[in-house]
């Protein structure tokens, strides 16, 4: 038996020695180059995709062999595009996730950017409005009926003083222009960015979070059911590359800032202040402090639950409706 043991392992040792040599009839095949993967951004190039910048000058995207394109521009029909394949990756709130599962869009979530909805209502501090129940009776100024702002902010009056309150007007990206001159008297914002702003210009505000009252996920980098299924190492070299980028952004802001607005078109360096503060602002929403993790990316499945239940409660998501499938953790 040992004789045969032997044998057997000569014949694949001198079958294997023979493979590696060169043969004549042999041809050299050039190695695959990265595949090519396009991520729809939802919006103009700005600080707030830092860790996107930081991916693709560090080198981290390659690293994981893709070749990333970032696609920037409004979408209104994003979701649509990455369900289709027309778009392997997006960036967009939760809720649209579980909105556009709700209507047989198989999109999937699998690293969140921001794992909770970084809106908040704000005010001059000279309006005395501190807290929810101060906003009776108020204007509160809204960029337009639709998205997570405004199912944030119904969500918000639901858990408070309810919708009939207050008069909701729909007045665009105005809210920093709205608010200052006295044709709002509150604003919903991004705490991360006009909230910056009016502090950095100066006005004495009063913030309302919305994550004091509701538990509502933000935006999250989505792909499409069949990538996962069908190119799971894109998948897992997508997310990995943008989740090591947003660690070194991290650890090394100033770097992150010239690589972030050596890509925004004709940014004043008069702007330079308040959009360094605007990116740590950012940076600082990437934890979920909220649940304790430092991890970067968790999804959280009861933030996850939370927002399919506000959802529901607003009628804007079927009942029996489950999060089940909205979110893959596994590339993390």
């Amino acid at each position: 038996m040992k004789k045969i043991l032997l044998l057997s392992f000569c014949a694949v040792f001198i079958f294997g020695a023979c493979s590696l040599l060169p043969s004549n009839n042999q041809t050299s095949e050039t190695p695959a180059g990265p595949t090519p993967v396009t991520i729809g951004m939802g919006y103009i190039p700005n600080v707030q995709f830092a860790p996107f910048f930081v991916a693709e000058d560090r080198g981290y995207f390659t690293q994981k062999s893709v070749d990333v394109t970032l696609d920037y521009g409004m979408a209104p029909d994003l979701i649509q595009q990455v369900a289709a394949g027309q778009k392997g990756f997006a960036i967009t709130d939760g809720e649209q996730v579980l909105l556009g599962r709700a209507q047989g869009l198989p999109v999937v979530a699998v690293l969140a950017l921001y794992p909770e909805l970084p809106v908040s209502i704000v005010s001059l501090e000279s309006t005395g409005i501190r807290t929810p129940q101060d906003l009776t009776g108020k204007k509160i100024g809204i960029p337009g009926l639709y998205g997570s702002s405004y199912t944030g902010l119904l969500a918000f009056l639901d858990a408070t003083i309810g919708q009939n309150a207050v008069t909701i007007e729909s007045i665009g990206y105005a809210q920093i222009e709205m608010l200052t001159t006295g044709r709002v008297d509150a604003a919903v914002v991004f705490a991360n960015n006009e909230l910056v702003q009016l502090r950095e210009r100066g006005y004495s505000v009063q913030e309302i979070p919305f994550g004091d009252y509701v538990s509502l996920v933000g935006a999250s980098l989505i792909t499409s059911e069949d990538m996962i299924n069908n190119s799971p190492d894109i998948v897992l070299g997508v997310v990995q590359a943008v989740k090591q980028a947003m660690q070194y952004a991290i650890n090394n802001p100033d770097y992150t800032f010239t690589a972030s607005v050596a890509r925004i078109p004709d940014l004043s360096e008069a702007d330079y202040p308040v959009q360094r503060q605007v990116l740590e602002a950012s940076m600082a929403k990437w934890r979920d402090t909220a649940n304790l993790s430092n991890d970067l990316g968790v999804m959280d499945p009861g933030r996850w639950t939370s927002t399919r239940e506000m959802l529901q409660k607003l009628d804007l998501l079927p009942a029996g409706t489950q999060e089940d499938g909205a979110t893959d953790g596994q590339f993390l």
